[in-house]
């Protein structure tokens, strides 16, 4: 019977990965992080794919422990993980630590924080029933609440002037409750700022550099700390996603 393969990348082993065999009933999905016997020790890995072996040409070595239910690096970021191994000609196992935070690196457990919104669970004014004439905060807070069209963030109350206390005695009263959001899903999709008015070298730099994006052409960027080179980067980068290209 042949045993399912996983291909680990064992980071700074200069090689994109070793094969290890695993024994169980749930596969674990790609991206997730292991412990496998490596020579004498006992090393933290990435599950990058999966073979399988009749095991007529070699024996591998079991999986010791499979660390995550969920992957540490999203399938995406796992291949561009393998496609900047490949474009640079540089081992996946020194490219996937770039990916993966140090805590994550040396085997901690994942933790997602799930960013938390708030949202009226009732009407106006069953809430205001609940509410003592002497609450004026947590009746301002209700009303607050009212005038807007989506779910509120702590940070968005605070920066409202109102307080934690004022809000856990409105989820006290059920008058509030909390909805949990994918953590990704907050991340911007779109440009929420205009970008920086450019400086006359900016300018001149853009100008050079523009009519060359067709074709492979190198440039110097030239200038000390705090000239501007990075806005100038990133306003040659707009131009090239606006023609819906790429930028690294």
């Amino acid at each position: 019977m042949a045993a399912l393969i996983l291909h680990v990348c064992i980071l700074y082993t200069k090689r994109d990965h070793f094969d290890y065999e695993f024994v169980g009933t749930t596969v674990p999905a790609l991206g997730v992080r292991v412990l496998v016997p490596f020579g004498k020790q006992m090393r933290l890995g990435v599950i990058v794919g999966y073979g399988s072996s009749d095991g007529s040409l070699y024996a591998c070595k079991l999986i010791d422990t499979v660390l995550d239910l969920e992957p540490v690096l999203p399938a995406n970021i796992l291949t561009l993980c393998q496609w900047v191994s490949e474009y640079y000609q540089t081992p996946l196992s020194e490219v996937l630590p770039l990916a993966i935070t140090k805590i994550h690196r040396v085997g901690k457990e994942v933790q997602i924080m799930q960013p938390k919104l708030y949202s009226l669970a009732m009407a106006q004014d069953s809430a205001q029933q609940l509410l003592s004439n002497r609450a004026v905060r947590q009746r301002a807070l209700l009303d607050f609440f009212v005038k807007q069209a989506k779910p509120l963030s702590k940070q968005t109350l605070q920066a409202a002037g109102f307080q934690q206390a004022q809000v856990d005695a409105l989820l006290a009263h059920n008058i509030l409750s909390i909805v949990s959001v994918d953590p990704y899903s907050a991340l911007p999709t779109k440009i929420l700022e205009m970008p920086l008015t450019l400086h006359d070298e900016q300018s001149q730099a853009i100008a050079a550099i523009i009519p060359n994006l067709q074709a492979y052409h190198g440039f110097l960027l030239d200038g000390v700390t705090g000239s501007g080179k990075t806005e100038v980067y990133l306003q040659i980068i707009a131009i090239v996603l606006s023609r819906q290209q790429q930028a690294l």
